[in-house]
């Protein structure tokens, strides 16, 4: 088993591309299971081989940061005593608190690169090139949107986060009045929906320095 974690998804996404490649090449049998994966389907997926007499290499996602519930929580107890098993495990976010009982060869944390973290505390070009050459600018984009978003909920006083992250937004947010934090979320979506319609006339990297270019 592999559990496969943390905030650069892009990078972990990757890595369970690879990994999925590499069972069917040796020709597992794949099963794919959400986050409301049941203790029947687990075992069942895990401890049966494929109607062609393969092996089951059983991939699921999301299965720690979902709700809690009696059931998730007998998935996670078959998980942890059965780690030997081809289970591929994907998780959206760092979710190593939850993570005691799995040995440190059976985890792989994805953390995004310093960079992006600069960028998303001082919005400037040079901070957005840096983070360009470490991180794909689909996920620069999707992590600057949701900043922005909640800067808008730090400045309507409708965010809960510990104090040491409000104090940063906060002095970053000052900086931007609630207008002009909206409008930038606005051209944040206007840039994700031209790049996804293809209407855009240059690509992502280059909108995105442009948005960053006319902060100033």
């Amino acid at each position: 088993m592999i559990i496969l974690h943390g905030e650069n998804q892009v990078a972990s996404r990757g890595q369970l591309t690879t990994l999925r490649q590499a069972g069917v090449k040796q020709g597992k049998q794949l099963v794919e299971l959400g986050s409301d994966i049941t203790m029947n389907q687990l075992v069942s997926a895990a401890e049966s081989n494929s109607l062609f007499g393969s092996s089951n290499l059983v991939v699921i996602e999301n299965v720690f940061s979902g709700r809690p519930s009696n059931e998730r929580k007998s998935v996670v107890e078959y998980l942890s005593t059965h780690n030997t098993a081809d289970i591929l495990v994907w998780e959206g976010k760092d979710i190593s608190a939850k993570l005691k009982d799995f040995g440190p060869q059976l985890v792989r944390r994805f953390d995004l690169p310093k960079y992006v973290f600069k960028f998303l505390d001082d919005l400037s070009l040079g901070n957005l090139q840096l983070s360009l050459q470490t991180a794909a600018p689909e996920q620069i984009l999707a992590l600057l949107a949701g900043h922005i978003r909640k800067l808008i909920m730090v400045k309507e006083e409708v965010v809960n986060l510990p104090s040491w992250q409000l104090a940063k937004l906060k002095q970053q947010m000052a900086k931007f009045s609630l207008e002009k934090l909206a409008e930038m979320n606005h051209q944040l979506l206007e840039i994700d929906y031209a790049q996804k319609t293809s209407a855009a006339p240059y690509d992502l990297a280059t909108a995105l320095e442009i948005f960053v270019v006319r902060l100033s």
